[in-house]
């Protein structure tokens, strides 16, 4: 082996060595993601800097039979040694090429590791360790330490993205999942202000602005806006383990870009995402990674990441640390709640609360509302019901205020997370003309109707539901009548709901025969602060009640009061309903 073999050029000589084979020596700033070409092989290219190049520096592209044969970068900062790479020109850009056949490459941790020994944690097969190296890697390292890397902290601001451009991220990648085959999503963390999503277009009169609204108000019903871009919400486990403050984006790998690597991308790691393409899919803003989107892993001890994860504590900490950015330094006082003190939650720390039934106080945004008219917000039945869209930069929610809730406006209803969510399921739907166009006198006019909702004649026929209004699971049966008028005058419309009730012999299933179950309550089986008296014993009550029973039965069950020292003032029962859903 010659002595030129040992011989590491400066960038800044390399690049005028066109077509000739050079070993380099640097400071990785920025990685792409690995990704299958046209052809058997795959590819990914790696930017490094040095001294003689601290700015412009120069891109290796490397090719390999597999994707664990690229290099996988461990973060922004560490060392790489390639050896025997050709180097090219395109136009008027100058790059080096691996060869597979002939080249090699050694990955080095970085500056926050200097005191380590020099071991590479990751070699190409035609590596081969060379003491004379050492030298040039402390070498480099040591210039990285007092070297700012330019351009490393640039990004923007989540406020400032626009539809269809492109920007670069510093974010934490929180989780990857494969939603479907071949689409990937992943979810990133920002200590970043939430984006305003404006109506488009934005260059038109007032006027028409509101009509918009009006529109996107009335298409709640047939079109609700979801609550995750995805064809599957996250589930609970995953839920749980996202930061309850800070921005969550998604990032979407569509299958037009299927050839990214992307389980090759780290979670729990700090990146900056270089170039990717922001979008707006139900009116959420997400990002799109590129085929041409680049990355680089961020230290722990990056001043950037130290920054955010300063602020991030902060919030933790802080009483009133979990508002919106956007809500600073207070909420509007235009609308007031109870119990001011609380101190405010993010959506994010109502889904993943342990507890299902709780209080929370917190800033959200409405985004939508069913039903859009005030007038429709009582039902017929004199029940006040409406579902609100709510979200902030963690999450979006269902919030239905029903009755009393719909009324007193101080309490935000039942929560509907994204991890519990089915699009509504029409069970039956006709529209019938009950009278041609023409005049209709004045005074009352009584049109005579009937619809036919089950032809006997049909088969396979499916039982309707019983009506059913809870929390998270309702089935309705309403009548809407459109009075369709001039083209100077607005249409007349109005809903009246329906009850559908089912004879025991017409079920679909036979009635639920009772089932007792046996309890008993002692002091050892209380968690409150017990009287003196009854924490050394003479306390014990037992009985049985039915855990499953009709609904059109009423509830039965025993109470014996065994023992009690101290005397009895009242015995309340409490009824608590749990709805479940279940997806799948």
């Amino acid at each position: 082996m010659g002595r030129e073999d040992y011989k590491f050029m400066q960038l800044v000589d390399a690049i005028a060595c066109i077509n000739q084979r050079v070993n380099l020596i640097g400071i990785v700033v920025e990685t792409s993601l690995p990704k299958s070409t046209k052809g058997t092989d795959y590819f990914c290219s790696v930017k490094i800097i040095d001294e003689s190049r601290p700015s412009l520096g120069i891109y290796i592209n490397f090719f390999a039979e597999t994707m664990e044969k690229l290099p996988h970068v461990g973060s922004v900062g560490d060392v790489i040694m390639v050896s025997h790479v050709v180097v090219k020109i395109r136009g008027s850009e100058v790059y080096a090429l691996f060869n597979k056949a002939f080249s090699s490459f050694a990955l080095f941790e970085g500056r926050d590791h200097s005191g380590k020994e020099l071991v590479p944690y990751q070699i190409s097969s035609r590596y081969k360790a060379r003491d004379q190296d050492k030298n040039f890697i402390m070498g480099l390292r040591k210039w990285s330490m007092q070297h700012k890397i330019e351009g490393l902290n640039e990004s923007l601001q989540l406020r400032e993205i626009k539809e269809g451009g492109h920007l670069n991220l510093l974010c934490k990648v929180l989780h990857i999942s494969e939603v479907k085959e071949n689409d990937w999503m992943l979810l990133f963390g920002m200590e970043q202000t939430h984006p305003l999503l404006l109506l488009k277009p934005i260059d038109i009169w007032d006027q028409h602005i509101s009509f918009m609204v009006l529109l996107l108000l009335e298409d709640e019903m047939e079109n609700p806006l979801p609550l995750q871009v995805e064809p599957s919400p996250v589930s609970r486990d995953v839920l749980c383990t996202l930061p309850p403050v800070g921005t969550i984006l998604r990032m979407i790998v569509d299958q037009g870009n299927e050839k990214i690597g992307i389980k090759f991308l780290k979670t729990n790691k700090w990146v900056k995402l270089i170039n990717v393409k922001c979008e707006v899919r139900a009116a959420l803003w997400h990002a799109v990674l590129m085929p041409f989107s680049k990355l680089c892993y961020l230290p722990d001890d990056d001043h950037s990441v130290i920054e955010r994860q300063r602020s991030y504590n902060e919030r933790i900490q802080s009483k009133w640390g979990r508002m919106p950015f956007t809500s600073f330094p207070w909420p509007s006082h235009i609308t007031e709640t109870e119990h001011p003190d609380v101190p405010f939650v993010t959506l994010m720390n109502i889904l993943s609360h342990p507890e299902v039934t709780c209080k929370f106080k917190s800033v959200v945004r409405v985004v939508a509302i069913f039903p859009w008219r005030a007038e429709d917000f009582l039902s017929p039945s004199g029940i006040y019901r409406v579902r609100l869209t709510l979200e902030d930069p963690t999450a979006r929610v269902h919030a239905f205020l029903y009755a009393e809730d719909g009324v007193r406006g101080g309490s935000a209803g039942v929560i509907e997370s994204l991890y519990g969510v089915i699009k509504p399921i029409p069970i039956v739907k006709k529209a019938v003309d009950i009278r041609s166009s023409g005049k209709i006198g004045s005074g009352t006019t009584e049109i005579p109707f009937s619809v036919i909702l089950k032809d006997p004649k049909e088969e396979n026929l499916e039982k309707f539901y019983e009506t059913f209004h809870g929390g998270n699971v309702s089935i309705q049966y309403l009548v809407t009548v459109d009075v369709v008028r001039g083209y100077l005058h607005k249409p007349l419309s109005t809903t009246v709901e329906f009850i559908v009730e089912s004879e025991k012999d017409n079920l679909p299933q036979k009635p639920v025969s009772p089932e007792m179950v046996i309890f008993y309550i002692t002091q050892d089986t209380q968690r409150h602060t017990l009287l003196t008296e009854l924490k050394s014993g003479g306390f014990r009550v037992t009985g049985k009640v039915c855990t499953q029973c009709s609904l059109l039965d009423p509830i039965g069950g025993e109470l014996t009061v065994e023992a009690s020292a101290v005397p009895i003032e009242s015995i309340d029962i409490h009824l608590i309903r749990v709805e479940s859903i279940l997806i799948g």
